[in-house]
């Protein structure tokens, strides 16, 4: 029974090269439908006052620019940790 099976996941055809695109393509109009409602709707002026910074911007373009500092911030600290974690393994 369990042969019967394999013969048919070898029987199905791999995806090509066409398919991928396409699906990639409604991947990407899907994220640019949801990054164009993302700003429309967090387009008001929101004010961010942090140390020394006050500053008055749209809802999206805080929004934005925290993510990148985040990743920013994430993969700096990553690059800290294994630098530190090899130099002991050393």
């Amino acid at each position: 029974m369990s042969a019967r099976f394999d013969d048919r996941s070898r029987d199905r055809p791999e995806p090509d090269g066409d398919n991928r695109r396409i699906g990639a393509l409604i991947v990407l109009a899907v994220l640019v439908v949801a990054v164009i409602i993302f700003v429309v709707q967090n387009g008001k002026n929101a004010r961010v006052n942090w140390l020394f910074f006050d500053r008055s911007s749209p809802l999206w373009v805080i929004i934005v620019v925290s993510i990148i500092l985040g990743i920013i911030l994430d993969r700096v600290g990553t690059f800290i940790l294994r630098r530190r974690r090899d130099r002991r393994d050393r």
